[in-house]
């Protein structure tokens, strides 16, 4: 027994680390690409919703409201438990502002670069293999995605999940229960990618450490779902997942999505239903197909998070773009370096070449399909004027009124605020802040230029100030009636 865990002791993780200064560039590399990405996507105007969503439930959290939006709202562990977002409570209270955020998703997605490149010396040997599997990481159009969208948590995935191959090749058992417990500290569905990961522990002979990390991963999932979930929610509807409809290809309720899952025929319909396939394609062109040379890491590792991505009726996962392909991208990259290496061994003398290509390859792949071009465009650095016109706007809001604001402001106003993205809260706003030319979601924009029309036409509102496409509203008190 000992003998046949001996390749795998000799994996990273389990001795010295070669070429750190490499792991130390690429990390510096993309820490500073995604800061400069991210920095000028706040001066941009770039931002939307969520940023503000995620900076209220840290504000109001270290004021005695926990993990709550507005107030009276309940806490967000009820929509989604992550309770990772704690873990940054220190650093929002050191510097309160939605560039913490933004910040830390960039080094969070620049972080993960440092396991992976350990994990492809390990796995590939040669440096320059490393390297370019670690780059294709770093340009990859999963990791563009869920960089640019706002903040979210699942920006943690990559970090969490590949030092946990990292911890598990080196046999290395508290470090991979860390980086595990911190994947499902992130969001509800990371346990399903967790069971996944111990039955490919289970399938490469640690029998009681797979077993125990697959019936952990489903035992959070039940636990998280049923139990904790609801007691956040409380009151009507605390039983039920909030995101089920996701599924409904399966049914209208739980119980008939669950039949519906069990369900050979229903399966195929809704996992092939057009564009999947096309999509399917897409997705795994852009790995070059690496993944299946070991059909065991397919089945375990990327099998799980393709199932929750194109199972689900929601368009937006089947792309994947936002930050719904953060979840499986660990699992394609290091997927794809086991596909290397069993594609190498059929190479003989010629292994290390060939492993060479194949890496290059994978690089000029993502390369090619990359969001940098257009993120790193002249166009894409010439929009900074406008940021400095809407501050002047909201200075001239009184502090601390209801506001509702378009989508790509409203993480601009003061957090304390109570601040709701249009038209949501013009009932109680005493203030509308406007962009014409911004991203005008929820509704479309020749519908936001007639909410404003009809709102500047009426007795209820006035106009305030207006610059650079963007209007403020005011809205009007009546005097009083003087007493007879």
């Amino acid at each position: 027994m000992a003998a046949a865990r001996s390749p795998a002791l000799a994996e990273p993780g389990a001795g010295a680390h070669p070429h750190r200064l490499d792991t130390a560039l690429l990390v510096l590399l993309g820490a500073g690409l995604f800061l400069v990405l991210k920095l000028n996507q706040w001066q941009s105007l770039g931002v939307h919703a969520e940023l503000a969503e995620f900076e209220s439930r840290l504000h109001s959290t270290l004021h005695g409201a926990f993990m709550q939006r507005h107030p009276g709202e309940p806490a967000f562990f009820g929509e989604h438990f992550a309770p990772v977002l704690l873990l940054l409570l220190p650093f929002y209270a050191l510097w309160p502002s939605p560039v913490t955020l933004l910040s830390i998703q960039a080094l969070a997605a620049a972080a993960a670069a440092a396991p992976l490149h350990r994990l492809a010396l390990g796995r590939l040997g040669g440096r320059l293999a490393a390297a370019a599997v670690s780059l294709a990481y770093l340009v990859s159009r999963l990791l563009g995605h869920g960089l640019m969208y706002d903040f979210h948590m699942e920006i943690f995935y990559p970090l969490a999940f590949f030092t946990a191959f990292l911890a598990f090749e080196g046999r290395r058992w508290g470090w991979t229960s860390g980086a595990l417990l911190l994947a499902l500290a992130c969001k509800e569905d990371a346990a399903v990618a967790v069971s996944g990961f111990g039955i490919y522990v289970l399938a490469r002979g640690e029998r009681r450490a797979g077993m125990a990390i697959a019936a952990a991963g489903l035992a959070w999932l039940l636990v998280v779902v049923k139990l904790v979930m609801p007691a956040f929610r409380g009151g009507a509807g605390a039983g039920g997942y909030p995101f089920a409809f996701y599924w409904s290809g399966y049914g209208d309720t739980p119980a008939a999505i669950l039949r519906g899952m069990l369900n050979p025929v229903t399966q195929a319909r809704v996992l092939f239903a057009p564009p999947k396939p096309g999509q399917m394609l897409d997705l795994f062109a852009g790995v070059l197909f690496l993944p299946f040379a070991d059909l065991v890491a397919a089945a375990c590792l990327v099998l799980p998070g393709c199932y929750i991505l194109y199972s689900s009726d929601n368009p937006v996962m089947n792309g994947p773009i936002l930050y719904y392909g953060l979840l499986l991208l660990p699992f394609l990259f290091y997927a794809a370096l086991l596909g290397m290496r069993r594609l190498g061994r059929n190479a003989g003398s010629a292994r290390g070449r060939w492993i060479t290509v194949l890496a290059g390859a994978l690089l000029a792949v993502q390369l090619g399909n990359s969001r940098l071009f257009r993120l790193l465009s002249p166009d894409a650095f010439g929009r900074h004027a406008r940021t400095a016109s809407v501050r002047r706007l909201i200075a001239l809001i009184p502090s601390g009124v209801p506001v509702s604001a378009q989508i790509n402001l409203v993480s601009y106003l003061p957090v304390a605020s109570d601040r709701r993205y249009l038209p949501d809260g013009l009932e109680r706003a005493e203030a509308a802040l406007f962009d014409t030319l911004g991203y005008s979601w929820p509704l479309e924009p020749a519908a936001n230029r007639a909410l404003l029309a009809r709102l500047e036409g009426s007795d209820a509102w006035r106009h305030e100030a207006a610059v650079d496409g963007m209007v403020l509203l005011r809205r009007r008190h009546r005097a009083p009636a003087a007493p007879p």
